[in-house]
């Protein structure tokens, strides 16, 4: 029960940062190609949040295709790529998401 409540709320934390338009928004993609798996980092003042976002081969190849490790996707509140649609049209599709803080 817990482990299904912490995967539905880590969902909505990382579609809140996806759909957030502030100004104070920065979101960067890297890869991890031995998970399969997403890494997008929200930049903020005092630290950094970390998502991995564990996908299907399918969706992985589509976004590793149009996006390069490293890039914005957000940039001061403004998307940069189509992928973020892509990726909250497609949420359903998600496996796991983990969150932890970098300071």
């Amino acid at each position: 029960m817990f482990d299904l409540l912490k995967k539905q709320f880590n969902s909505f934390r990382l579609k809140k940062v996806l759909m957030d338009k502030g100004i104070k928004n920065y979101v960067v993609l890297y890869f991890k190609d031995n998970e399969k798996a997403l890494c997008i980092v929200r930049n903020g003042k005092k630290y950094n949040r970390c998502y991995l976002l564990k996908l299907s081969f399918y969706d992985y190849s589509i976004v590793k295709s149009y996006v390069a490790d490293g890039d914005f996707l957000i940039y001061k509140g403004i998307c940069k790529t189509g992928m973020v649609a892509y990726l909250l049209d497609n949420r359903k599709k998600w496996k796991s998401v983990e969150v932890w803080d970098i300071d």
